[in-house]
């Protein structure tokens, strides 16, 4: 069983609601979003890019190594890479109007769980 050390990593960015860490060691990445304001980041060394999808995104969640994204943002599911939006995948028929993704991650069978919120 390999064991992990947890750093504490300060980084001067400033977020309404950043939630949904998650880390791809074999990238050496940590990526998040802040959902309020629409925005991916990604920390790679000591860089972080963010990326503005232009609505609120609920979760990202990494689906392959070469920087690609399933985000789940206010209007569906997407494809997102480091250059922003690629491709809207879909949309889940019985979410209410007024909701938004909250959180999602995948599980060790790449399951993609996720849960909504109500807007107001």
């Amino acid at each position: 069983m390999e064991r992990y050390v947890a750093e504490k990593v300060e980084i001067g960015l400033k977020m309404r609601l950043g939630e949904g860490p998650v880390w791809q060691a074999d990238t050496n990445t940590l990526s998040w979003v802040d959902i309020l304001s629409g925005t991916l980041h990604i920390l790679q060394g000591d860089r972080v890019l963010s990326i503005e999808t232009g609505q609120y995104i609920g979760a990202a969640v990494p689906v392959a190594s070469d920087g690609q994204y399933l985000a789940a943002l206010t209007t569906g599911f997407y494809l997102m890479d480091k250059t922003g939006l690629i491709d809207k995948i879909g949309s889940p028929l019985d979410m209410p109007l007024r909701c938004r993704f909250n959180d999602a991650k995948c599980d060790r069978k790449s399951y993609f769980c996720w849960n909504h919120r109500a807007l107001w």
